[in-house]
């Protein structure tokens, strides 16, 4: 890809992360091209539908939650902080972007998003593995049991819910998922 096209597309994704979080999925694509400054057909040159436009920009997103996953794995970060981190901030991201909670369950496993949605089940798996290997989660919790958990969380929170209230939430529903005994005093 040219060096201007590759800037276009990610002034896109920019401008959809924008226009989607504030309008969510039903924002329409000429208001992505007036915020990133192009021209509709740059926009579509680069993404033929809406659908091919959410799918990268959620790709975008879970990439942020791939990163997390894997520093706290290769650094060896206790099983249940890392699981905790990991957790809080594919939870942060959706919190901030109304669209991606929305979206997610929406849209195929194809292409960019499939893999990234892959990608982040497999580090979810690992995840779950090490802490309940090290006896912190509950045994009976698989990596599937996730995102219902935590993206019907964000979801069933309104627009403006505060930080420290959807921080509350996550922390409930963390507490649920650790193994009886594990959870520590205070």
């Amino acid at each position: 890809m040219r060096a201007d096209a590759r800037r276009n597309r990610l002034k896109v994704i920019g401008a959809a992360q924008v226009v989607f979080s504030e309008h969510g999925p039903d924002a329409r694509m000429e208001e992505v091209a007036e915020k990133a400054g192009v021209a509709v057909g740059t926009l579509y040159r680069h993404f033929p539908n809406k659908e091919a436009l959410l799918g990268a920009l959620i790709a975008d997103r879970l990439g942020h939650v791939i990163e997390v996953a894997r520093d706290v794995l290769d650094r060896d970060v206790e099983p249940w902080e890392a699981f905790s981190r990991v957790m809080r901030r594919l939870t942060g991201i959706a919190h901030e972007d109304r669209a991606f909670a929305h979206v997610v369950p929406l849209l195929g496993d194809e292409g960019e998003l499939g893999e990234a949605k892959r990608t982040v089940g497999g580090l979810l798996e690992e995840l779950v593995h090490k802490a309940q290997e090290a006896g912190k989660m509950r045994p009976d919790v698989g990596a599937e049991d996730l995102p219902p958990l935590f993206m019907g969380m964000v979801l069933a929170t309104p627009p403006g819910f505060s930080p420290a209230r959807q921080e509350r939430y996550v922390q409930i529903i963390l507490d649920g998922l650790r193994h009886r005994g594990a959870h520590e005093p205070g």
